[in-house]
């Protein structure tokens, strides 16, 4: 135990001491960006989805698929690696959809951040037009977010009271 926390100590004593300076003109060390073009959290979300995740965990779902295919044609008639060969080919299946179901989920907040800003950062890249949720207005005209559709009860009455259908 007393390893561990001499360990912890060794190795973020210098963390907690280099972490003061951060301006370059400060006589202290300033440690640059590691991450060229990344300088928020929304940016640096989607570069860690987009280009590490998602290449590195497509290869990984591509050779487990491959992998349980191998295991179902040396399993031959033996039960019990059949089973391992499913159970190999449903986790391969689980890890696709977890895979894509992290880009979905990240794509979706961005879409929502994006509504929500008046002017959204340009690191969001929201594409074209936000819509502002509580004014209702469009940035620019690029593209334009359709308008909500009048309820039931808005759609059949005018100036003079109910619409009843006539026959």
């Amino acid at each position: 135990m007393k390893k561990i926390v001499v360990m912890m100590g060794v190795l973020f004593i210098p963390v907690l001491l280099f972490a003061a300076s951060t301006d370059v003109g400060n006589s202290g060390p300033a440690f640059p960006n590691p991450l060229r073009g990344v300088d928020d959290i929304f940016t640096f979300v989607k570069t860690l989805i987009e280009n590490i995740i998602i290449p590195f965990g497509s290869v990984l779902v591509v050779l487990m698929i491959i992998w349980s295919g191998f295991l179902f044609v040396m399993a031959r008639d033996n039960t019990t690696k059949i089973a391992d060969a499913k159970n190999a080919f449903m986790y391969a299946v689980i890890g696709a959809v977890i895979l894509l179901g992290s880009w979905v989920i990240a794509e979706s907040i961005k879409g929502t951040v994006c509504l929500l800003y008046e002017n959204p950062p340009a690191s969001l890249n929201c594409g074209g037009s936000e819509t502002n949720i509580s004014t209702g207005s469009v940035n620019n005209t690029t593209q334009s977010f359709p308008t909500p559709m009048p309820s039931q009860d808005e759609d059949l009455l005018d100036e003079n009271g109910p619409m009843v259908p006539t026959f």
